[in-house]
Order: structure tokens, then sequence, then C-alpha cells
């Protein structure tokens, strides 16, 4: 249900923006002229489609565990959480609030000149929000600060690297080696690192991320992996101590189904 819900999510933003856009490259170009029914349902299905957006991005708000880790401890100094938990979130609500007061106010404005300023203002601020506020943008930074080799253009490509790139620029965990973290250090630094693509109990298969509880890999082999990184997992050596890595590949181990 979960990857159903982020395709229609993902599929639905680009409708939204393309809306967008033709409302106010419409209201622009009819801004002398009288202000037609045309552009009066066109700021309706607008609306719309960002409320249907808006539902969605709640559902998967709730059902990916965003809204449970709002107050725990890290979620703020992580880049990448405090993007999903707080930002994503604020900078949407805004563009709706903005999106449905384009439609609204300008049903009620008495002139078709101020319809028309209305419509370019209010639909303009909630575009300029959406912009600022995908994913896209995080993902090319992070993508840049990791050094990945391949840069893909496309934005579907970018959204798709940015889930990926999982806590890529924060501050390397410390560990002087001679007291081994805690368990709810190492429970802390996954939720922070991996469960954006592998999800509480490594069954999320975000951004074709696989199944962790049906992995067969060895612990020194998934040890490797998370220091070493593979595809579009990120390495983490230099970000998390040796002492973090092992302690999350033992802590994986324990999602395996039991047969």
């Amino acid at each position: 249900m979960i990857t159903g819900f982020q395709h229609m999510h993902s599929a639905l933003r680009w409708v939204v923006l393309a809306l967008l856009v033709v409302t106010l490259v419409k209201a622009w170009q009819n801004r002398q002229s009288s202000f037609t029914a045309g552009q009066a349902k066109l700021g309706l299905f607008t609306m719309i489609s960002m409320h249907i957006q808006l539902l969605l991005g709640l559902a998967l708000y709730m059902m990916k565990g965003w809204a449970s880790m709002l107050g725990q401890p890290g979620v703020m100094e992580s880049t990448v959480m405090r993007f999903f938990t707080v930002e994503h979130l604020v900078g949407m609500l805004l563009a709706i609030l903005f999106g449905t007061l384009g439609h609204s106010l300008t049903k009620r404005a008495a002139s078709d000149d101020m319809k028309h300023k209305r419509q370019l203002r209010y639909f303009g601020i909630a575009l300029l929000l959406i912009v600022a506020s995908v994913p896209w943008i995080r993902g090319l930074r992070l993508v840049l600060m990791m050094n990945r080799s391949r840069l893909i253009v496309a934005v579907a490509a970018a959204v798709v690297l940015a889930i990926a790139g999982c806590g890529g620029e924060d501050t390397p965990s410390q560990n002087n080696g001679s007291t081994p973290p805690s368990e709810a250090s190492i429970k802390r630094a996954y939720t922070m690192k991996c469960s954006l693509c592998h999800g509480s109990d490594g069954k999320l298969m975000a951004s074709k991320a696989p199944d962790l509880s049906q992995s067969t890999m060895d612990l020194e082999s998934r040890i490797a992996l998370i220091t070493y990184g593979k595809g579009t997992m990120p390495p983490q050596k230099g970000i998390l101590d040796a002492a973090t890595i092992r302690g999350i590949a033992e802590y994986i181990e324990t999602f395996r189904d039991v047969k």
C-alpha cells in the first residue's frame, strides 16, 4: 500500500505543477482581458489537485512513521530527517493554503482585473513554495556533497537519489572504542541513516531498497555494505564509527522473519 501511495503522490505532483504553470500563464496572458470561465475552472482544478496531493502526503507521513519521529533525539540534527519530518510538510501546507486562497479569493474579487491579479499572486506564491519544498533540490545537493560520479539530470531520478542519500551531511558518530554503543544509540542511528529507505522494520523497500526481513546476507558482508555502500546506498565510512556500523548490522539481523 505504501508503494502505491508513493507512486500516486509522485505522479500527482507533476499534475499539480502543470496546472499551476498553466493557470499562471493564462492569468498573465489574459490580464488585459476579461476573466473567463476557463480560467476559473483551471483555478478550481488546481486547488482540487493540491488537496488530493495533501491527503496522499499526510497518509504517507503517517504510514512511513515521520509523524512518530517528531521530537525524537537527533531528528532536527539530521538534514534528511528534518527535511521530511518538518520542512517538506510545512512548506507544502503553506503552498496548499495559498493555492486555496488563490481560488477562493479570486471567486470573490469584484473586477476581472482583481481576479487576474489574485490568481497570479496566490498561485504564484504556491508554486514558489512547492519548488522550494520538493525533495529534488535537496537530493541534488546531497548527491553533490557525497561526490557521486553519476548525476541524473531528470527530476524524477533526482528525487530517488534524495530519498536514497540518507544522512550524507550528518556529523560522524563519535565513539572512542572503549565503550560499545548502547542499544538505544544503535536504534537511533538506524532510524536516522537507514529507516528512510528500509522502514522501521526493514520492510519499506523505498527506492528499490531490499526487504531486510528476507535478506540472507551474512553479518560481515552487511558490515562491508554499510561501510562502503553500493549503488544508490551511500557509504557510511567516515560518517559512522566502526562499532556503530557493526551494531546496525547486528540490529538488522533481528528483522529476519523466523521460519
